[in-house]
This record gives C-alpha cells, sequence and structure tokens, in this order.
C-alpha cells in the first residue's frame, strides 16, 4: 500500500522520531499490520499512538426496516473487498483487531475502548445529512456489489428516507479507540 512506504523517503519524519501519532477513521482502510508496524517505527521511545474510530462491524439503523440485516451484511461485504488482494486489511472488523496488531509491532496497548456514534434525526440538519449518506452508502455498497435484488434495495432505501423525512430515524455505528505507546527500551 503506498500510503504506508516509509515517510523519511518522501520527505516526512524519520523513524523514532515522532512524539505521537494521530489517526481518525484510518484503521478500516489500510493493513493493520503495516499501518501498526509503520506507527510503531515512527514514533520515538515513550511516544503515543492514538488511533480512534476504527469501524468494529456494527451499524445498526433504528427503526428496524425490512432487510437491514442483509443490506447491512452487504456493506460489511464491500467494505471487506480489497482482503482479497491486501493481506490483514482493515475492513468492518478493523477497531476489534487494531490493538492487537499495535501490540504485535511492539506497542504496549495503554487503552482499548468502545467509541459509538449515535446519529437521530432529531439532531438537526447534520443529523439528517449524516443518515441520509450513510443510506446512500449502504445502498452503493449493495448496488455495486450485485448480490441483492435491485428490487430489495430501493426498498429499504425507501424505508429509510421515510423514516429520515418523519424524523424517527436514528443509527448506532460501533468503532473502537486505541491509545499505544511505545516501550522505552
Amino acid at each position: 500500500c503506498d500510503l504506508l512506504r516509509p515517510l523519511a523517503a518522501a520527505g516526512g519524519p524519520a523513524d523514532g522520531s515522532v512524539d505521537l501519532i494521530v489517526g481518525h477513521a484510518l484503521a478500516d482502510l489500510l493493513p493493520l499490520d503495516r499501518l501498526a508496524e509503520r506507527a510503531a517505527a515512527l514514533v520515538r521511545p515513550g511516544g503515543l499512538v492514538h488511533l480512534a474510530l476504527a469501524y468494529d462491524g456494527l451499524t445498526a439503523f433504528a427503526p428496524d426496516a425490512p432487510l437491514d440485516t442483509e443490506m447491512i451484511a452487504a456493506f460489511h461485504r464491500h467494505m471487506d473487498r480489497p482482503a482479497h488482494r491486501m493481506l490483514g486489511y482493515g475492513g468492518s472488523t478493523a477497531g476489534r483487531r487494531l490493538g492487537p496488531a499495535l501490540a504485535t509491532a511492539g506497542l504496549d496497548i495503554l487503552a482499548d475502548a468502545p467509541s459509538v456514534w449515535e446519529v437521530r434525526a432529531q439532531d438537526g440538519e447534520a443529523g439528517r445529512r449524516v443518515l441520509a449518506r450513510l443510506i446512500r452508502y449502504v445502498a452503493e455498497a449493495a448496488r455495486d456489489l450485485g448480490d441483492v435484488p435491485a428490487v430489495d434495495i430501493a426498498r429499504w432505501e425507501r424505508a429509510q428516507r421515510a423514516a429520515l423525512d418523519g424524523g424517527t430515524l436514528s443509527v448506532r455505528v460501533r468503532h473502537r479507540d486505541v491509545l499505544a505507546r511505545r516501550p522505552h527500551p
């Protein structure tokens, strides 16, 4: 993955010179072992690595709509497609695997805890935009995979949009946040 090339070669910081590495909503998009190894190499002894919002396999809409289970499963399969060509890819279960990957890379895990989004249509325009975007992402993922019938995707999308327009839709999305430290020799 080009994103994890040694940063020093690209003009970035030298290995062992960084006090703090912060990344948000990143781990599910990269190979976890390579992310962990790169973070462990960059951070100085005593330095910290804080990787937050690593998706952890749960997106739950309420109220329940017909086909929620099938649509979310398709969403996860879509997220996990790069794992077929990239060993250790984060994907839909990155959150629960991130702490162990950082520990394997030699970092001490200081905290590994759930971080849950709860967004409701009643949260105002911003909440409605987040919900509308998530509905679109899930539907597009299912369409892209092609294993959920188009009529079912359209029916699910209509039900979710009706709940959003009616002000009753909410979603719970589970992530994990991990804080690790490179030990002193």
